[in-house]
């Protein structure tokens, strides 16, 4: 796996060397490694990069991420283990890991979140502890999606669509390629299902499944709600045609046991369609 070239020097560099490195170390958590291997495993061929390699790896020990069991060797730091439970991500954007039986709450960065979405189940090993801070932890698998399909707004441009989910939630835009657009148009609402997810990808691959409409109309936003709930909001024909057969006038019958305010002069907010008046 290589570094991403465009992220060639300083903070960008050193933060994609360590998640780079981590991934090896996960792998083979009982085995020694020093930076030059590192750097074989993770694609790393300029002096510069190896050069920073070996300080991130010096970082990484004096984190407590990895254990220094010889000069200029390292090994995955595994006391804490492994931890299963669920994803959740509250509304400022961060990731937590709530265990599935007791225990304290594991915050995730994003960078190891490693294709993880709220409310998944997963698998994260701990890091070693660090003083004043929460304990942290990477998603090393994924058990269980709870979710693949979204409800959002359409980005396209000429060559290339993307999917904002309407909900902060799922903390990630969703690539539409063009043949997977379904005839949908720049800004409308729809509904997206993820079909891919490559392991270089920063983002999910997905396709339109439908097109709710335009965004601002009020069926659509009412629909939208709707799909994102997952209520029905669609019925089978003879369940549309039986209830096309009641009688929605009101009898005299019935009109003799109300108060009758058709003549009372009434304001409402509502609009003219309204089947409820406040």
């Amino acid at each position: 796996m290589k570094p991403n070239k465009k992220k060639t020097s300083g903070k960008g560099l050193r933060g994609h060397l360590a998640e780079l490195a981590m991934k090896e170390f996960l792998l083979e958590p009982r085995k020694n490694f020093n930076y030059k291997q590192i750097a074989k495993r993770i694609g790393v061929r300029k002096v510069a990069e190896k050069q920073m390699l070996h300080v991130v790896l010096s970082e990484m020990a004096n984190k407590g991420n990895l254990i220094e069991v010889a000069t200029g060797k390292y090994r995955l730091n595994d006391t804490g283990g492994l931890v299963t439970g669920v994803i959740k991500r509250g509304k400022d954007g961060v990731a937590w890991l709530v265990p599935e039986h007791e225990g304290e709450e594991v915050l995730i960065s994003d960078r190891y979140l490693n294709r993880a979405m709220n409310g998944d189940t997963v698998n994260v090993f701990l890091f070693a502890r660090r003083r004043r801070r929460p304990q942290e932890g990477e998603v090393v698998e994924i058990l269980k999606r709870s979710n693949d399909t979204f409800v959002g707004k359409m980005e396209v441009s000429k060559n290339f669509a993307f999917f904002v989910p309407d909900s902060k939630l799922v903390g990630y835009d969703i690539f539409i390629p063009q043949e997977r657009l379904n005839k949908a148009r720049d800004g409308q609402i729809v509904v997206v299902k993820i079909v891919d997810w490559p392991e270089k990808a920063k983002n999910p691959i997905g396709e339109v499944t439908k097109v709710l409409g335009d965004a601002g109309d009020h069926e659509t936003e009412i629909h939208a709600i709707l799909e994102e709930f997952g209520l029905p909001y669609g019925y089978p024909e003879h369940i549309v045609e039986l209830a096309n057969q009641i009688d929605a006038g009101i009898t005299p019958e019935e009109i003799k046991k109300r108060r009758d305010f058709r003549k009372v002069t009434t304001f409402t907010i509502d609009p003219v369609d309204a089947k409820d008046f406040d």
